[in-house]
């Protein structure tokens, strides 16, 4: 009996766990800087970081058209397999996902001012686009954007903070309602 009784103490406590970590809210830190990404997870009392896998080197392949054509159709394929996967997944879970405390700083030129000046412009008109596009899909605050022209160099960095907030319930129900939809 005493036995019994410690079995479903451990079985409840497993179970409070379990409700705890899939109904409290998960943090994502994500910070790139150019060549550096560092992604942080953060639920109640549980913390991982992923790490970077170092680079393999590739193995040249013979260029010809034929293993270009392949390749590019490849690529589309799964470019847009994996689309209407995530804008499947991105339509279940409108508006559950929390993205707060963005910034981006960008810092770039190419040498020759018309073109620097012509970049900026385009630059600006992408962020605005791509805000409304999260903004529809997401918890969104407008980005604290950093944007710099080098009228006189050659030069692109990037860097990128953000928080991401979501609770894991709402992405397992999303999973499965996306790849219901996409069988």
């Amino acid at each position: 009996m005493i036995v019994l009784r410690i079995i479903a103490g451990i079985v409840l406590l497993i179970l409070i766990l379990a409700g705890f970590l899939l109904f409290t809210k998960t943090s994502v830190y994500i910070s790139y800087t150019d060549e550096n990404l560092k992604i942080r997870f953060r639920n109640g009392f549980l913390r991982y970081t992923l790490k970077p896998a170092p680079k393999k080197e590739k193995k040249p392949r013979e260029v010809n058209r034929e293993n270009i054509t392949k390749e590019v159709n490849k690529k589309k394929r799964r470019l847009t397999d994996n689309t209407t996967f995530l804008w499947t997944l991105l339509r279940e879970m409108r508006f559950r996902v929390e993205v707060v405390k963005t910034k981006i700083r960008v810092d770039f030129g190419t040498g020759d001012p018309a073109d620097t000046g012509l970049l900026y412009g385009i630059i600006w008109a992408a962020v605005g686009n791509i805000y409304q596009v999260f903004n529809r899909y997401l918890v969104f605050d407008f980005p604290e954007t950093e944007i710099n022209a080098d009228f006189e160099n050659k030069i692109f960095k990037t860097q990128f903070e953000g928080i991401i907030r979501v609770r894991l319930v709402h992405i397992i129900t999303a999973l499965a309602k996306s790849i219901k939809k996409n069988k």
